[in-house]
């Protein structure tokens, strides 16, 4: 086993999840089984196709099972609204979620405001993060570009206030992009023990494909088949939470009749009162 694992190693390949039976091979007399047959991809090939699955399937005449290697990109809906780290440090942001947030001023009573609020909030952030919530590769390359043309350009002569200042600003921009892109691959990669500034692209990269790989659903079991178009999953998951949480009699107990003691006037307003010194001393 040892040098089998150190041979997938050293060949740079990934054994991808696999769907259906544990074991491919079975005796005759089913005496022993072992899992012998499976698919080994190569990182180019996991790059081309993220979502590739194997599946064992049913055994025929043989007494190893077929397998069946596929790659299909099924579109579950909208993804789950997630807010990058690197957006907290980022002073537009801050700004912005500030101003929309003193600015709205919902009507009702306070847990239906707050909810109202949020809910309004996270449009704004929405809305925001489609052109500035966005770094990638190529943006620090373009900055990268710019500061190079510009630096080319001056070698025979010295700098103007002007391209001081606009080297200055493609600096910052360049250095913050590349921060906040180190920032996403660490947090989409789930890698909490790597120190700030260590940065592995390939790396990352890999930790990210096979997170998302190994989390994602390609499909269920229903009625003993195997189901996975996106609707038919959906009816079967909500079916089997309506189960779990749901009740066919709904009794709760009252409290008509109970008396309970209630506040002065004088007790609710010392409840509002400004702390004292001696109070917190």
């Amino acid at each position: 086993i040892t040098e089998f694992n150190s041979w997938i190693s050293d060949m740079a390949v990934e054994e991808v999840r696999c769907i259906g039976r544990k074991f491919t091979w079975c005796r005759p007399n089913g005496g022993s089984m072992s899992k012998l047959d499976r698919f080994f991809l190569s990182d180019n090939w996991l790059s081309q196709w993220p979502d590739t699955t194997q599946f064992v399937l049913e055994m025929d005449f043989s007494d190893h099972c077929p397998i069946l290697l596929r790659s299909i990109n099924i579109d579950w809906g909208p993804k789950p609204f997630k807010i990058m780290d690197w957006w907290l440090k980022d002073k537009g942001f801050q700004k912005m979620v500030a101003l929309k947030w003193g600015n709205y001023h919902p009507h009702g009573w306070g847990g239906y405001a707050l909810k109202q609020k949020l809910k309004f909030i996270k449009g704004c952030i929405r809305q925001w993060s489609l052109s500035n919530g966005v770094t990638n590769a190529d943006k620090i390359q373009n900055l990268k570009r710019d500061l190079n043309a510009l630096e080319v350009g001056i070698h025979d002569r010295t700098l103007s206030q002007a391209e001081v200042e606009l080297k200055k600003s493609l600096q910052e921009q360049l250095w913050f992009a590349a921060n906040a892109y180190e920032s996403m691959l660490r947090q989409k990669a789930r890698v909490k023990w790597l120190k700030e500034g260590d940065r592995n692209s390939t790396y990352f990269h890999k930790q990210i494909n096979y997170r998302r790989r190994r989390n994602a659903i390609q499909g269920l079991i229903i009625d003993g088949a195997w189901v996975h178009d996106p609707s038919s999953v959906k009816s079967a998951a909500l079916t089997h939470f309506k189960d779990r949480f749901s009740e066919q009699n709904f009794n709760r107990p009252t409290l008509d009749g109970v008396q309970f003691p209630s506040l002065s006037q004088g007790e609710k307003e010392s409840l509002v009162v400004r702390f004292s010194e001696l109070e917190i001393t």
